[in-house]
């Protein structure tokens, strides 16, 4: 088997939840880490790091910080977004049917959306 142009570079990991052990989650793009920690059951903190604005093709300057921040409130969000999905089967339920539920078209035609 070749490479694969469409895998995501990085690592990604998680602490296995055990009695007396605090779980966390790691997530690594490239030299970025989104890092969330949890206390009884609840996620207590998530944080991210960007350690080369490279990575998403923005200078060094102080100009870019807005847009490096804006980068790391989206992968938050949407970590957390996931996350919800996970804990919440009604929504969950619902948003897989929007995905994956036939459309028709103008032209009558039944597709997936």
């Amino acid at each position: 088997m070749g490479p694969h142009p469409n895998r995501t570079p990085g690592r990604f990991r998680t602490r296995v939840i055990t009695d007396g052990v605090t779980p966390s989650l790691h997530v690594d793009y490239k030299h970025t880490m989104i890092k969330q920690y949890h206390k009884e059951g609840r996620a207590l903190r998530t944080e991210t790091t960007i350690n080369d604005t490279r990575d998403f093709d923005i200078g060094k300057r102080l100009v870019n910080l807005p847009a490096l921040r804006e980068i790391g409130f989206k992968a938050n969000r949407r970590l957390l977004g996931v996350q919800r999905l996970d804990h919440d089967p009604i929504t969950g339920t619902r948003d897989l049917h929007t995905l994956t539920d036939p459309v028709t078209t103008v032209n009558k035609w039944n597709t997936p959306t």
